[in-house]
């Protein structure tokens, strides 16, 4: 825990939690917009106590740092309340998709070729992931912060994988139509 601990200090204070995130597209008066959210369970106290800044007010039931750490496993692979509420969507011709994060801990919704690790070697390891294979800064600029939401450029049509670097367990499929 302490290994945890000692890096996720180094990366909140890395990343400032104050960042904007992703590629920050805008969707036009007349698009759509399709709104997934990033959601933890974070309990600001106990998680405050093992790694501070990194959690804020949650809104959701609240997990303790010792629970998360229990149900980090590969059997369950990750934590079931660090997710994403969409799992697979597909989106029509000119809507836009959006990420609206409603937990207490920054995420990302970083594009990538086939699921993966992330960027924090202590929370693969447990989960049996591999590092993540893209460039963990260039993703880093990518965090949602807490209470707020990014909207993604246009994507193209076919099938795009996601995933949070930080919390590699959450996922989601994005088919855009043509």
């Amino acid at each position: 825990m302490k290994k945890l601990t000692r890096h996720a200090v180094v990366l909140v204070t890395t990343l400032g939690l104050g960042t904007t995130g992703l590629g920050s597209g805008t969707a036009g008066a007349s698009s759509k917009v399709r709104t997934i959210k990033a959601e933890d369970r974070c309990d600001p106290i106990s998680f405050g106590l093992a790694i501070p800044g990194i959690c804020g007010p949650n809104k959701h039931e609240s997990i303790t740092f010792e629970q998360f750490l229990d149900e980090l496993n590969p059997d369950d692979f990750g934590h079931d309340k660090w997710r994403f509420t969409a799992k697979r969507t597909t989106l029509t011709r000119g809507e836009v998709l959006a990420i609206r994060n409603t937990g207490g801990e920054a995420h990302t919704f970083t594009e990538v070729a086939e699921f993966g690790g992330g960027c924090i070697p202590e929370l693969n390891d447990p989960l049996g992931l591999p590092f993540f294979a893209g460039d963990c800064g260039a993703a880093f600029a990518g965090i949602t912060p807490p209470g707020q939401t990014t909207q993604l450029a246009q994507l193209t049509p076919g099938e795009h994988k996601f995933i949070c670097i930080l919390h590699p367990w959450m996922r989601a499929t994005v088919k855009q139509k043509a």
